[in-house]
């Protein structure tokens, strides 16, 4: 792929995008544009592979049209350098897992933040069967939702309940960590 079939396919997710460059016309970053043309958001940085999400100016669809864009060139990216030495990790397939763990990090970081740290003062008041208490109460739903065939169930959704089963693990494993030596 050469850089203008790269910009050709860019312009095609959203034809706002475009490729920005350091003083040395090295590509660094690809940006998008208003309609007349002046910059509003950088959405990828090229030289470090990190994406600049925040108020979400893509769409969901634009924004994995990039992603395989991105994944797509990758090889070609690294192979010439034409975009740096960026760390290009984040874009390959062994990190599938990344949006995912992602949000897990930023949902548990806003209850920490919203609720205290109720789950490690409900292990220290009532011990380590916390842990698996709050798991099976989870799996419990997990398993209603999906023997009903419903996906949503008041106000908690299977995709949130999977969630907070996960967070539950992150959480258990936080608290070990941090009372290993106890």
């Amino acid at each position: 792929m050469t850089r203008k079939e790269f910009e050709k396919r860019l312009k095609k997710i959203n034809s706002n995008l475009c490729i920005i460059t350091d003083c040395q016309l090295k590509p660094v970053g690809i940006l998008l544009t208003d309609d007349t043309g002046n910059a509003t958001r950088t959405v990828f940085d090229l030289m470090k592979g990190i994406w600049h999400e925040g108020d979400n100016y893509l769409s969901l669809t634009e924004h994995d049209e990039l992603r395989n864009l991105l994944r797509d060139s990758c090889a070609f990216l690294k192979g010439t350098h034409l975009f740096g030495d960026s760390d290009l990790k984040d874009l390959t397939p062994d990190n599938l897992f990344k949006d995912y763990t992602d949000h897990l990090a930023k949902t548990l970081q806003e209850k920490n933040t919203a609720y205290g740290d109720s789950f490690t003062e409900s292990v220290k008041k009532f011990g380590l069967t916390v842990i698996p208490i709050r798991l099976s109460d989870k799996f419990n739903r997990v398993c209603e939702l999906t023997k009903r065939g419903e996906l949503k169930e008041n106000d908690e959704s299977l995709e949130d309940t999977l969630l907070d089963l996960a967070g539950y693990s992150i959480l258990g494993l936080k608290y070990l960590k941090e009372h290993e030596n106890k």
